[in-house]
């Protein structure tokens, strides 16, 4: 199977700048490196910043106004162990659970769909059947 991701990291040299850290067991990339990735697509990095400040902004906003009703209708029907709200943002969808027992009462889930969001699933698939092959 051919991924147009593979040839994406190929263009960008991706294997040539990640660096691996065996007593960390992190993988990184170089400083700048996503600055660079914006160049063809026109926005500078100040303007993403902008809109990064405005999704956080918008996330713990939605956020405490879901969580204050969450814990409302939670407590008015017992019958129900989570809700969950979603909401477009651009290409991607984000998701905020509230659950009513766990150590965790709020997850955010990002799902990014981007223009092609089937090619993500195409990458998430090849990653799955290398690691399927490592674990059997």
């Amino acid at each position: 199977m051919t991924l147009k991701s593979n040839k994406n990291a190929i263009n960008m040299k991706l294997d040539e700048q990640l660096t691996f850290d065996a007593a960390s067991g992190t993988l990184s990339l170089p400083e700048g490196f996503y600055e660079e990735s914006l160049v063809s697509t026109g926005v500078t990095l100040d303007q993403l910043k902008k809109i990064q400040k405005n999704d956080a902004n918008l996330m713990a906003a939605t956020t405490y106004a879901a969580g204050e009703r969450a814990a409302k209708e939670l407590k008015a029907n017992p019958e129900l162990s989570e809700l969950v709200l979603s909401y477009n943002r651009g290409l991607d969808q984000t998701s905020t659970y509230f659950a009513r027992e766990g150590t965790t009462p709020v997850r955010h889930v990002i799902e990014t769909y981007g223009a092609d969001g089937g090619e993500l699933k195409k990458v998430h698939k090849h990653i799955k059947s290398l690691f399927d092959a490592i674990n059997t």
